[in-house]
């Protein structure tokens, strides 16, 4: 439907749209192959970190067939689902992406992409950053390793066994990056001195780490493997506030749940206002009430602010690896972009080559907004973006003569200075829009300078 409002664009039947995807899926390497390499002369591309998360998409069906499968929803739905993994680069710009059976389980997909960006990307050096669901033990072993492969991984600080995770919550010892001194946390105040410099301590990320040791046996090689890695910990009081003001949150649901007992259930999700809940004592099993767990809410305290990985980099990597704790958001991010404001689903096609060809088009997609994104310096939200260019039009006022069919704005303003059209304030005729397509079609359209600076539009 939006394609029917392009000017002078070729509209093809939906059966022929439909009959095209097989076709990009089968070229689908080749496709995000020649988009990576063509986007690093137009945008800033940074691929020293990959990131790499999975999702997956349900299909509103009965049954199941060889590829839509049932497996574990991102969404709790009952429905066969496809799974989808994929890897950005630190600027948040997709690199490549692959799409499962929905039944099989996500950790081998990312060992799978990252051979196929060292066939077909020729990548030789990257480090690969994920949770530590998808990047567990075989993945670790993979990346340690192969030559110029490295990792990170998250590690939550409750699953650290009781000496590791009493070190990692110790409010002694804590450094920050680049800096010699040593800070107790429980000292802070509203500003800390570094270099002799007073700087609000919430700008401020505090470290510690040191080396562990895995021994444990492969399924991939066979054999027992020792696996050495870098535990690293990361506390930041602006984290930590965040954290608790969610979980204030979550304490006020779940004391307006606690009104109306008969929606409570018991539940192991953290993210759920329920996990602060718990059944009270009673003798009266019929009408059982419950109240607010308060020694869950103080134990899930002791942990805010705090942020814990492991790596088998070395400490002059510190500042990059803590730097990646923050980055992994973006990958979530486009993840929740593809599913909302990209409408990737629901997803009308069922053969495998025609769903593979669908989602690769919602991926051209992401990555023309994450380019745009990066155009505009990322001073405005994916909404904002996304309606500026959905209302973008130009209406005919009468034969060859077309005016602005849009309210000008600051970010129509700023699209008109970096591709050099300006259709915002003036009427046009045809053949100075028909150049304008024809220039479109060429291979410059905009470049950015790559620079330490940051995105420059010539």
């Amino acid at each position: 439907d939006t394609a029917r409002s392009f000017y002078r664009f070729p509209l093809p039947d939906l059966h022929d749209i439909y009959r095209a995807l097989p076709v990009l899926a089968q070229e689908r390497y080749f496709i995000e192959n020649q988009l990576y390499k063509k986007s690093c002369g137009i945008c800033q591309r940074d691929t020293t970190i990959l990131f790499y998360d999975c999702t997956n998409f349900y299909f509103e069906i009965e049954e199941a067939d060889d590829f839509r499968k049932y497996g574990k929803s991102k969404e709790n739905r009952p429905n066969p689902i496809v799974q989808y993994g994929m890897f950005i680069d630190r600027n948040g710009i997709p690199i490549a992406d692959l799409c499962f059976e929905g039944n099989r389980n996500e950790s081998f997909s990312m060992r799978e992409l990252e051979k196929t960006l060292e066939k077909d990307f020729g990548f030789s050096r990257f480090i690969v950053c994920a949770d530590a669901a998808l990047n567990g033990f075989e993945n670790k072993i993979y990346n340690d390793r192969k030559a110029n492969g490295a990792y990170i991984v998250t590690q939550p600080i409750k699953k650290l066994s009781g000496k590791l995770q009493e070190w990692a919550l110790d409010p002694q010892g804590w450094q920050i990056p680049g800096y010699p001194e040593i800070y107790n946390l429980n000292s802070l105040e509203k500003t800390v001195k570094v270099a002799g410099k007073e700087v609000p301590t919430k700008t401020v990320t505090f470290y510690k780490g040191r080396w562990i040791k895995t021994n444990k046996k492969s399924q991939e090689t066979g054999k027992r493997e020792v696996l050495e890695e870098h535990l690293i910990v990361s506390f930041n009081t602006k984290y930590r506030d965040y954290q608790r003001r969610i979980r204030e949150k979550k304490i006020e649901c779940a004391e307006a749940l606690l009104k109306d007992p008969g929606k409570i259930a018991k539940t192991t999700d953290q993210r759920n206002p329920r996990y602060f809940i718990k059944p009270a004592d009673s003798e009266d099993d019929k009408n059982q009430k419950y109240e607010l767990n308060i020694r869950r809410i103080t134990e899930d305290m002791r942990y805010d602010g705090f942020y814990a990985v492991t790596t088998d980099l070395e400490d002059e990597d510190i500042r990059l690896i803590i730097k990646s704790n923050h980055q992994r958001w973006e990958i979530e991010e486009s993840f929740r972009i593809m599913k909302s404001e990209l409408e990737t689903r629901p997803i009308y096609v069922s053969r495998r080559e025609a769903i593979e060809g669908h989602l690769l088009t919602c991926f051209l997609a992401l990555m023309v907004y994450r380019i745009i994104e990066q155009y505009l310096k990322e001073k405005y939200t994916i909404g904002q973006i996304i309606d500026t260019l959905r209302t973008l039009n130009i209406e005919q006022v009468q034969g060859a003569i077309y005016k602005p069919g849009f309210a000008r704005t600051e970010i129509t303003d700023q699209l008109s200075e970096i591709f050099g059209y300006q259709f915002a304030y003036r009427v046009m005729e045809e053949k100075e829009l028909n150049k304008i397509v024809k220039n479109a079609k060429a291979k410059n359209v905009a470049k950015m300078k790559n620079n330490k600076k940051g995105a420059e539009t010539l």
